[in-house]
């Protein structure tokens, strides 16, 4: 099926990006492009495979808002709406987590770092990488429905996708 494919991988130094790209490793995929705005993580990750199928480009593209991204995603699982907390409440949450990190030496879900990362976006000019890769094959829509068929074929998700249309 992926034979002589090559297979894009957004955000391919996190968590899902390192499960999805040990996933194809070994396969017959052609060319594996890891996209990511961690420059030291990809060339932490370039070191550890020596791998010449894998590519790596840095940033995404084109940007999306995380907002954009969750809302078509919840579009295309038919769930309940996302619910978002008040900056004021993140941030008083992020004072706690700092001090649950100093006081009791473990790593909190949110503290002030994390939320100011969070916060902080940057935009990244892409038109080199655009000239290198060319055009992506799917929109927004159509990429987060092919990976939520996927992970609902591979049981990994119970709600079975639908195609929303292009509202962005």
């Amino acid at each position: 099926m992926f034979k002589n494919k090559i297979l894009l991988i957004t955000g391919g130094t996190g968590s899902f990006g390192n499960a999805v790209l040990n996933r194809f490793l070994d396969s017959d995929i052609k060319e594996i492009r890891i996209f990511s705005r961690d420059e030291k993580k990809q060339d932490d990750m370039r070191h550890r495979l020596n791998n010449s199928k894998v590519k790596f480009y840095i940033a995404d593209y084109p940007w999306y808002s995380t907002r954009m991204w969750a809302n078509t995603i919840q579009k295309t699982l038919n769930s309940k709406p996302i619910k978002t907390a008040p900056l004021w409440l993140l941030r008083i949450i992020g004072y706690i987590g700092d001090v649950i990190k100093k006081v009791f030496r473990i790593d909190p879900l949110l503290t002030t770092f994390r939320l100011h990362n969070m916060l902080t976006g940057g935009v990244y000019p892409m038109q080199n990488t655009k000239d290198v890769c060319g055009n992506l094959p799917y929109d927004l829509n159509k990429s987060v429905y092919e990976t939520a068929k996927w992970m609902y074929d591979n049981q990994f998700i119970k709600h079975e996708p639908k195609e929303t249309l292009n509202e962005q």
